[in-house]
């Protein structure tokens, strides 16, 4: 938001400027303002609610950017295909990152979770994903006292390595997750427990189109840097050099 709200600046004084094509990137410049503030509410609600304990699970977070952004979207479209000027090369490519990036919010707010106990060994489907525990093991944790219980697990044929890491000093457990990130999907396993005779408790989440979130902001950075540098360019052919004029001869 940051971005593209300077980039509207930089163009309003540019004598390129287009004021409706202006207007389009202020709109959703606003409309991602929108999407923060509704974020920011539904994590303040809980404290503000009371209630020892209180909280809201993430995939209301999810749920919510991901209508936002069908809507951002939406009206991106419909902006884009109404605006009166043809915009330049690079507010296309920008434009076409935020909604790269929009599309990646939208899908991938329909991930998938499941968990389930599962044996050294067995196969089982979860959240989509080929799923089996290959080992358990424990070694040494990133500090002196601390210990770790790591579990290999391959994930349609990829081997993942989630921890439980104890830190006795602390009194607490900590959950090492291990992330497989793909063009198309992001799989994410947590060990959330074991038990003795090699029975493992795993959590499985598949988000969709998270590739497309970083894919889309990275092209929409480089489209907006390359306009700003476009009009600085312009800006340079465009300089007048004025002369001073010499003041008239004393009487």
């Amino acid at each position: 938001a940051g971005v593209a709200a300077a980039t509207v600046a930089d163009r309003r004084r540019s004598p390129d400027s287009q004021h409706g094509w202006s207007v389009h990137a202020m709109t959703a410049v606003l409309l991602l303002v929108a999407a923060e503030a509704a974020l920011m509410v539904m994590t303040v609600a809980p404290v503000l609610a009371g209630g020892e304990g209180a909280r809201l699970a993430g995939t209301y977070h999810a749920r919510a950017l991901g209508a936002v952004a069908l809507v951002v979207a939406a009206a991106l479209v419909v902006t884009l295909g109404r605006a009166r000027h043809h915009p330049p090369l690079t507010a296309w490519i920008a434009h076409a990152g935020f909604l790269l990036l929009l599309v990646g919010a939208f899908g991938s707010s329909f991930d998938r979770s499941e968990q389930r106990w599962l044996e050294v060994g067995e196969p089982a489907t979860i959240a989509g994903a080929d799923v089996r525990v290959m080992s358990l093991d424990i070694s040494a944790g990133p500090t002196p006292l601390s210990s770790a219980l790591i579990a290999t697990i391959d994930v349609d044929g990829t081997l993942l390595r989630p921890a439980l890491v104890t830190f006795p000093e602390r009194g607490g457990t900590l959950h090492e997750t291990a992330l497989d990130a793909g063009p198309v999907r992001d799989v994410q396993v947590v060990l959330d427990s074991a038990r003795d005779g090699g029975l493992a408790l795993v959590t499985v989440r598949v988000k969709p189109m998270v590739t497309l979130v970083w894919l889309g902001a990275t092209t929409m950075f480089v489209g907006a840097a390359l306009g700003i540098i476009r009009r600085r360019l312009r800006l340079r052919r465009h300089r007048v050099v004025v002369e001073p004029v010499s003041e008239p001869a004393a009487r």
